[in-house]
């Protein structure tokens, strides 16, 4: 059942062209700034993912829109399990994420290997450690987009304008949640409800490099929210069913 809902949810993305900007948009991205001047691959990843969180938000949420909703009930009353059904929807968006991680990760690579092999690209030269890992927190930035994105959704929020402004609201919060409580202090009651993109990011800001160690405590957190979210997010969509 669930490999026929992959192929549901797969034909949907496909048909779907809103995808497509957000795409666009970031490989222009990535051209530019890996087609510019020499880069610390650690710093790179950090500013990248930033881009990648934004990005697979705006995803999570065009998908849902996509949704038709005759199509949909269908489909759904013959599975005939709420929670199975929606649970392929995230399991679809993380592989799509997973995707976006690994061109994100194997993209300056790519252009370094391109340039001529010898790591001028980067000035620090590239690690296997570092590859690995950030290509982790790749992958966790775009499960807590997607699922941001997807919360925010015009059926869950009942108005598509105030679902994208909350939407893109809590997603430049988090991705500035470090500099706002730094300007005000007292933002830090609440800043911990926002999703930890900051934290996972900017964990290895100061050594510069990726380390396990470092990351393990953001890796953790990042985890432990990504799972409430999963939660909430089921939690409204059985409450609303359609």
């Amino acid at each position: 059942m669930l490999i026929a809902l992959f192929k549901y949810n797969y034909k949907i993305y496909i048909k779907c062209n809103k995808f497509l900007i957000p795409l666009l948009i970031f490989c222009i991205f990535q051209l530019i700034f890996y087609g510019t001047d020499s880069v610390d691959f650690t710093s790179s990843i950090i500013i990248c993912a930033n881009v990648v969180f934004f990005m697979m938000t705006w995803i999570g949420f065009s998908y849902c829109e996509t949704q038709d909703f005759l199509t949909e009930q269908i489909v759904f009353l013959k599975v005939n399990n709420n929670k199975l059904y929606w649970v392929s929807k995230i399991l679809f968006m993380w592989m799509v994420g997973i995707i976006v991680s690994l061109i994100a990760t194997t993209w300056p690579l790519a252009v370094n290997l391109l340039n001529n092999g010898n790591g001028s690209l980067f000035n620090n030269g590239i690690t296997l450690n570092n590859v690995l890992l950030g290509f982790f927190i790749y992958i966790l930035v775009t499960f807590m987009g997607v699922i941001l994105g997807m919360t925010f959704q015009t059926k869950i929020t009942g108005n598509r304008n105030r679902g994208v402004m909350l939407m893109f609201l809590i997603a430049l919060l988090s991705a500035l949640k470090g500099p706002l409580i730094k300007e005000f202090p007292i933002a830090k009651a609440i800043t911990w409800l926002l999703p930890p993109v900051y934290d996972v990011i900017t964990s290895c800001m100061l050594p510069q490099k990726f380390s396990l160690s470092v990351l393990s405590i953001p890796v953790i957190y990042s985890v432990c929210y990504i799972l409430i979210q999963i939660f909430i997010y089921i939690k409204l969509m059985k409450k609303l069913l359609f």
